[in-house]
This record gives structure tokens, sequence and C-alpha cells, in this order.
């Protein structure tokens, strides 16, 4: 079935709206500490460049083998936003210059890395307010990104880009053109909207969404954090990701399960929500139940957070991954009975 789902992705157009990000990275050594300051001298190898933001969502979903893939958000007339558009048009996404907004920074994060340990991060990024779509200075752009998309992903990030004016005018396209709507939220946007087909979160911002308050150690509340954020959003499906816990799934504000994680070895867990997002949507679209658009997401996730950075994973290697587990004894059937376990022992903890 897998296989099949991952053939059927392969005739999906996507779009994806949100917050455009280049990831930097300055690889390097440090060998002795500074005599103008106690502090480590990075001496630099390397630089490497990556899509971040709303940018990792559509590499990924291009990399899962979308027919296409279309970026729609603000970025910069400056070398970063070049290269930027230059590295995702290799990679079978396009990111229009219409989006290209004079005087405005390409928002940039750039780590800097000694071996496995992340040094410093710095941010480039300029006033939020630069980085919102205007629905009528920016409406041909996103209309052309939107143009018969059979899938819409918001990939928010609390840059600017997206507000609930904006997700409106998109659920009305989306809606008029019978399409597959995610949103990938942040707490600190404060978005109003309800009635998107899939809702992603981690496990931090679904319970500050939801208002209920659960320690760290504590048995995640799934079904109340569920309830209230059906009240709130009214999503078809949620999806909440609990690291090493996997993932809790739920339908029409009820949970249906929870996935187990496939890590084999984390790495490093930056853009693994972008993973999630994008393979739960296109499975989705791709004809998936929730539970097998879960179990690829997963899987694809599994692969991502055992890479360093900002990653993908394609389609040989979710399989790959999924025959490893397939000899571990994690078969489709037994896979679906660890769902079924989790829920049952899920709701009786709560009870």
């Amino acid at each position: 079935m897998m296989e099949e789902l991952l053939k059927k992705i392969k005739s999906l157009r996507v779009a994806v709206v949100g917050d455009v990000m280049l990831d930097a990275y300055t690889h390097g050594g440090v060998e002795r500490i500074s005599p103008e300051a106690p502090v480590p001298v990075l001496s630099a190898t390397r630089d490497e460049y990556r899509p971040g933001g709303a940018s990792n969502v559509a590499l990924n979903a291009a990399v899962l083998g979308a027919s296409s893939v279309e970026l729609c958000g603000v970025y910069g007339e400056d070398t970063n936003g070049t290269m930027l558009r230059e590295i995702l048009k290799k990679r079978g996404c396009a990111l229009s210059v219409a989006w290209q907004r004079p005087g405005v920074r390409t928002i940039t994060k750039r780590r800097f890395v000694v071996g496995r340990q992340q040094m410093l991060r710095v941010d480039y990024e300029d006033a939020p307010a630069l980085y919102s779509i205007d629905l009528k200075r920016d409406a041909k752009a996103l209309s052309q990104g939107l143009h018969r998309a059979d899938v819409v992903i918001l990939s928010d990030y609390a840059r600017g880009a997206i507000n609930s004016e904006v997700i409106s005018a998109i659920q009305k396209v989306c809606q008029k053109q019978n399409t597959l709507l995610a949103v990938g939220l942040k707490p600190k946007n404060s978005l109003v909207f309800r009635d998107a087909t899939l809702v992603t979160l981690n496990r931090k911002e679904s319970l500050e969404l939801s208002g209920i308050q659960c320690r760290a150690g504590e048995l995640f509340p799934a079904a109340a954090v569920c309830e209230k954020l059906y009240a709130r959003y009214h999503p078809k499906h949620l999806a909440i990701t609990l690291s090493e816990e996997g993932m809790i799934i739920c339908t029409d504000g009820k949970v249906g399960g929870q996935i187990p994680t496939f890590a084999r070895e984390v790495y490093d867990v930056s853009g693994a929500g972008d993973t999630v997002i994008a393979g739960l949507s296109l499975a989705l679209a791709a004809g998936g139940s929730l539970i097998e658009a879960a179990r690829l997401a997963n899987l694809a996730a599994g692969v991502v957070v055992g890479k360093a950075g900002t990653a993908t994973a394609t389609p040989e290697e979710i399989l790959s991954l999924m025959k490893l587990m397939a000899v571990a004894g994690l078969t489709t059937a037994a896979f679906e009975a660890r769902v079924e376990t989790k829920q049952a022992n899920l709701l009786a903890k709560e009870e």
C-alpha cells in the first residue's frame, strides 16, 4: 500500500504558502580561545545552504515526488534570495520572482556548527510587516501559485507572511477548486480560521493553543487537547507530533490513535515538522486514510531526524526504512495493531 500511495503522489500539484527562508550553515573546528574575549574561535571550513521554513515544506513535497510544487511567499532581491530560488529550482520547486520585494532581506538563519554541536545561530530578517502577503499587490502571484493545485499547505512560522485574511482568501479558492488545505500553526500568530482539512502542531504548540497545562513527564491529555482544538479550529483532521512518543491523530475532534515513532537514531530534529505536514498532506490527497498518511509521514520524519540540519526523505529512503521496520516485526497489520493498542491505552489512562 505504501508503494501505491507514493506512486499516486507523483500526480499531485502542490502549492505551499508561508514564510520563505534560507537555512545557512558554517561548519568548522575550534582549537583555541580568542585573545580578544573568552570565546571559542571557529575556523570555518565550508558553508552550506538549504531551504528553510515554508521553503523546506515545498522541498519536502517535491522530494516526495509531487509533479509540481509552487512556493508562495515574500523574499528579498538579495544574494540569499537568488541563491534560495536557484536551490529550489534545481530540486523541482518554483519560487517566482514576483514574490521578490526590494529593500527586504531574505529571512536567513545562519548556524555555526562544530561536528554535531551548534555553537550559535544568527538570524537575518526585517520587521514581520515587510513579509506579509498583500491580497491586492500579490493577488496575481498568489492566484498563479494556487491555480489548479491539488494540495495547498500553509506553513506559518510567525514571520509575517500569513494572517487570518490571507487564510480566508485561500480557503475560498480551495473550496472552489475542491483542494485539500493543510495548515501548520504557530501560536504566536493567533490566526483565526476554521474547517481546514488538516492542522498539524507539535506538543508545545497544541498545549498552548488549547490552553491546557501539562508538565514534562506527565501523560499527554490527548482527548482534551483534541476536543479543545476542534472547538476552536474545526479541522477535519488534526495531527500532534510528540517527538519520541510518536504522533496523535484525530478526526472530527476525536482521537483516532497514537502512531509510534519510526526514528532509528535522532541526529537533528530541525525541519521534522515540515516533513510531517508535507507527508500527511500529500498522502491524504493521494487517497490514503489518516492512519496510512500518518504512517508515511512518520516514516519520512524517521528518515529526516537521522540527518543533520533541515532535510528531506525520498520515496526510496521511506521504503527502505519500512523494510527495516518489517524485519523488526512492524508489518502493516502489526503497525495498525500497535495504533489500536496505543489508542486504547491512551484513552484508558485519561479516564
